[in-house]
């Protein structure tokens, strides 16, 4: 809303937060493991709000039974060693909702589970997101799930977004050199392959990325002028990248597999 969130200080911030919530990878790495589901479920309710203690159980019960959690009342009163992964994500996505968010940060939240229980979680997340009107900024490397999730997509390297595309359009149209190289380093099940395409190099992290483009060690479309001029975002085709070769290479960076 064109607020500095990096500017806010103390209750501006506090009220901010109250309007973001995080539904991390490994509930069970978030979950205090020598506290009930009850305890960890309205904490915030009852220190931040001030909620009494049997209205915030009751929200809580609610809430769990919105994801999908039968017998509330009595998991309320479990451990989180007594929860299947599944079950203690649905807690984390129905702890997120107390605070009725504008915004839910999902980061890598179905990489701990197995493919069914992925299914099922990510189901949740889409009916209550388009219940409340919950905005979801979906945290993944998952492309495929990226594509049936999000209405956009972002793709980062190196700690920079170098593209931003329709979701459905990324798969088979991308922009960028490395968003194309990520679509064709992905098995295809039609099809056999005696090796799995690979990108050559190693990835790297913010603080080592070279001057200019930072993924210009490992493209293949790498000129001079690429590893020495900083790349900004330019908008191309309804979306934005970060290649100055984009407008060139445009249509000719998949081979036809993905298409």
């Amino acid at each position: 809303d064109g607020t500095d969130v990096l500017a806010l200080e103390g209750d501006a911030l506090n009220k901010h937060r109250a309007t973001v919530a995080v539904v991390f990878q490994d509930p069970r790495a978030h979950i205090n493991p020598v506290r009930r589901i009850d305890d960890f479920m309205t904490e915030s309710l009852r220190l931040l709000d001030d909620v009494p203690k049997a209205e915030a159980r009751k929200r809580a019960a609610n809430a769990l039974e919105e994801v999908g959690i039968d017998d509330p009342a009595k998991r309320l009163g479990q451990f989180p060693h007594e929860l299947s992964g599944g079950m203690l994500q649905r807690v984390m996505i129905a702890t997120a909702l107390l605070s009725e968010p504008r915004l839910l940060l999902a980061d890598e939240c179905t990489t701990a589970l197995d493919v069914t229980t992925q299914a099922e979680v990510m189901a949740i997340l889409d009916e209550l997101r388009r219940e409340r009107g919950l905005s979801m900024l979906f945290i993944t490397h998952d492309l495929e799930l990226a594509g049936a999730v999000c209405d956009r997509t972002c793709v980062m390297y190196a700690g920079q977004i170098v593209e931003t595309r329709a979701a459905n359009l990324l798969h088979g149209d991308p922009l960028h050199p490395y968003s194309a190289a990520l679509v064709e380093a992905r098995p295809d099940i039609t099809s056999t392959a005696d090796r799995l395409v690979a990108i050559p190099g190693r990835p790297v992290s913010a603080f080592e990325a070279p001057a200019g483009c930072r993924f210009a060690p490992r493209c293949p479309h790498v000129e001079d002028a690429c590893r020495s001029e900083e790349q900004v975002l330019a908008d191309l085709d309804g979306g934005r990248v970060r290649c100055r070769r984009a407008a060139e290479l445009r249509g000719s960076l998949l081979d036809g597999a993905h298409v």
